[in-house]
């Protein structure tokens, strides 16, 4: 008898080699298609190395003559959502992204890694960070498919910490999303869950979610320097215990000296900043304006997308405060800043 290896071997040796034209490079891949799923086009490439081409990345959605027409819906869907975000149109992305979240949101493989990084994007862009945390989370879920080590993890994505730099558990009091209320996922996801369940409950909800933070640290045992980082900023604003927050501000303090001028220091203002300016004093409150005033003016270049919620979170602030004027200067400042920040990435990719 034949064993299913033996025939697949037969069918690869006799397949012509295609080539694939891919966004991602000039240059077209060239290999035998060994078959197709929703994560996209499963190759053998000229050197005998496996490669995941996800739909996304067919130009105008156009697929060889070798892949089924079944795909070629879901092809031309995930290109169009891509190439949108990327012409910086995240509103016209934003329904396409969420009608393939119904596929592929807590999938694993390339296709589902660009589904959760644009919907991230998509609704940050919408002023719905609390409707972002989920495929923020679910991006965890995406990577590992073998083959798929040639897409790259999200530029917004810390490698050391295993963090998105621009979704800190931080939300303003406007925020148009709804956090999700549970997640089935492993164990350091579902403690990040926890950690922004906490800063967007309600007072009377959070003992019951420090008992839960609790018990999944102590199931996972040892915590990496990301999951430190997390729960200090949201311990800072969101702790039942007062003395808790306040040592949580003082290590965030340090963070602002130690790390000054990286995307921590902007979490750690951040979280800082809103802290405080939750106090019951107007003298409290200003301080907590005087950090994110830190963030537009000396940090606007580390992460200007978070540059802007900080001038969003002081505008809403000082428009309460009788101040709207002082407000709106501080959004104009951080738009600014936004602007030159592309410029200036604009200018090093023509250079590069």
């Amino acid at each position: 008898m034949i064993s299913p290896v033996m025939i697949l071997v037969g069918v690869l040796l006799c397949a012509e080699p295609v080539k694939i034209a891919v966004s991602s490079q000039d240059e077209s891949l060239v290999g035998t298609v060994v078959s197709t799923n929703p994560q996209g086009v499963h190759l053998l490439l000229e050197d005998q190395s496996p490669r995941v081409v996800p739909w996304y990345e067919f130009r105008a959605g156009l697929l060889p003559a070798e892949v089924g027409s079944e795909w070629e819906a879901v092809a031309a869907q995930a290109w169009r959502a891509y190439e949108r975000l990327a012409r910086g149109d995240a509103s016209g992305a934003l329904p396409i992204y969420q009608s393939l979240s119904r596929t592929y949101l807590w999938e694993q493989g390339p296709q589902s890694m660009d589904v959760c990084d644009g919907l991230v994007r998509c609704l940050i862009a919408a002023n719905r960070r609390k409707q972002a945390v989920e495929p923020m989370l679910a991006s965890f879920a995406a990577e590992g498919l073998p083959g798929a080590e040639s897409v790259p993890r999200s530029s917004l994505l810390d490698p050391d910490l295993n963090l998105r730099k621009d979704l800190p558990p931080v939300f303003a009091r406007t925020d148009a999303g709804r956090l999700v209320e549970s997640i089935e996922a492993p164990g350091r996801v579902r403690l990040m869950h926890a950690y922004f369940a906490l800063v967007d409950s309600a007072d009377a909800n959070r003992h019951d979610l420090i008992a839960r933070i609790n018990e999944l640290k102590r199931v996972k045992g040892s915590r990496d320097a990301g999951l430190v980082l997390v729960e200090q900023v949201s311990f800072a604003q969101a702790h039942p215990d007062k003395a808790v927050r306040v040592s949580a501000r003082e290590a965030l303090v340090r963070r602002t000296q130690t790390q000054r001028g990286e995307w921590i220091e902007v979490w750690a203002r951040l979280s800082i900043g809103v802290s405080l300016i939750r106090s019951d004093t107007i003298e409290v409150r200003d301080r907590g304006l005087i950090e994110l005033i830190h963030i537009i003016v000396r940090l606007g270049d580390v992460e200007p997308e978070l540059t802007l919620f900080a001038a969003q979170i002081a505008h809403d602030y000082l428009s309460q405060t009788d101040r709207p004027a002082w407000g709106s200067t501080l959004l104009q400042e951080a738009q600014r800043n936004i602007q030159r920040g592309h410029a200036r990435s604009a200018d090093r990719g023509e250079q590069e």
